[in-house]
């Protein structure tokens, strides 16, 4: 058996990139409107839902966001650490298994191939751009989960759809 074959470079490529992708957001301290939101929980839950209905009739209307944004900045850092590379992992995976099913390519190798891709093009963005964005915890929450969110409807759409086809 070869140890180098094509799914094993790609998983080494998606290993490698994860990697930076964690260093980069190791470093990452609370920023912009961090500060605004991990006030949210500071004085009990009955605070926290009087202030989100006024932030919500007042602000804007991305309160769920903003709900999960609270919640993972009153968590940690680290939380955020572990969860936006999962986020970005399921959006480049599920993007590939989406748009590779549609084209009838979604062998496991080419799936492996288009996250490489996927994460080789992410890595190329802008850091400037980045960190107003991905790696900015309320920017993740804000960009990058409704993103992974459309993408989940996205599958499931997909799903009914094959299985209304194939049952007509």
């Amino acid at each position: 058996m070869k140890i180098l074959n094509k799914n094993n470079i790609f998983i080494l490529i998606i290993a490698i990139g994860m990697l930076f992708i964690l260093a980069i957001v190791f470093s990452i301290e609370l920023y912009s409107d961090d500060f605004f939101y991990i006030t949210f929980l500071n004085n009990g839950i009955s605070s926290f839902i009087e202030t989100n209905i006024n932030h919500y009739q007042t602000v804007n209307g991305r309160v769920l966001v903003h709900i999960i944004d609270e919640i993972v900045l009153k968590l940690g850092k680290w939380f955020y650490m572990i969860i936006l590379p999962i986020m970005l992992l399921y959006i480049f995976y599920s993007s590939a298994k989406t748009l590779l099913k549609e084209a009838s390519l979604s062998s496991k190798e080419n799936i492996l191939l288009s996250i490489a891709f996927s994460l080789s093009i992410f890595m190329y963005i802008d850091v400037y751009v980045l960190k107003e964005t991905a790696f900015w915890i309320t920017g993740a929450f804000n960009y990058i989960f409704p993103l992974a969110m459309s993408i989940s409807a996205l599958l499931i759409i997909q799903k009914i759809l094959s299985k209304n086809t194939l049952s007509h």
